[in-house]
Parts: structure tokens; sequence; C-alpha cells
């Protein structure tokens, strides 16, 4: 009877102890999303100003489409790749111009290593970045 009394006591306290790390693992689990989250924006925010400066100093003007084209002052923004492969050396981010939804310029590379541009944008990407800022 003790015996079993013991394993009972033992199976309780075990399933509690199991019942604790569930949730501390969960709610650390989720914590540390929300982090990663929130510093993955910073990030995302700072190269998007670093790379506004860098088109201001090196292109200025005021932004403009003629046609398919977009400008930069004087510049041609379509198939520029200056700045982009600048940011994408210093900081390893990905950058993309869009015109409306359409890659104009652009560092990511597609399946065959050549730049992506002529792409439309993803729904994720119009939706978020596009239409919400």
């Amino acid at each position: 009877m003790f015996k079993s009394l013991s394993i009972r006591v033992i199976s309780l306290v075990m399933a509690g102890v199991a019942a604790i790390l569930i949730f501390f693992t969960v709610f650390f689990a989720s914590e540390l999303t929300k982090l990663s989250t929130s510093i993955s924006y910073k990030q995302i925010d700072s190269v998007t100003e670093l790379g506004l400066t860098l088109i201001d100093e090196l292109y200025p003007g005021e932004w403009r489409t003629e046609g398919e084209l977009l400008y930069k002052g004087t510049v041609v923004i379509n198939n520029n790749y200056d700045v982009l492969d600048i940011i994408k050396r210093k900081t390893g981010a990905y950058v993309t111009v869009f015109l409306n939804n359409m890659r104009v310029s652009t560092n990511v590379l597609d399946k065959n290593g050549k730049r992506a541009v002529g792409t439309a944008a993803s729904k994720e990407v119009s939706e978020t970045v596009l239409k919400k800022g």
C-alpha cells in the first residue's frame, strides 16, 4: 500500500514538473520568436533607410516614371544595380526596387543565377511591403 501511494505521489510530482517544463518551453519559444521578429524588422528598417539614403546621395532629384522606366533625378533605376550591390556587400541584405509590383532592379538572383528583374512581387510582398509600407 505504501509503495503504491509513493508511486502515485511520484507520478503526480513528475506530471507537475513536466507541465511546468512544457509551459516554460512554450513561453520562452514564443518570446524568442517575438524578439527575433522585432530584430528582423529593425534590420529591415535600417537597410531600407540606408538604401534610400545612398540613392538620394548618389542620384539627387525626385522620383518619377516615364512609361515603364523609373527615374531618380536624371538616372534610370531600371537595371541599375550599383546601390543594391553595395547594400548586399555591406549588409548581406537582398534589395529590390519595384515600379508598381514589377521588379525593375534587384540583387536577388533567380534559379539560373540571373537577376530577377521583370518579375512580379509575390502576393505576400505586394500586400506587406507595397500596400502596407
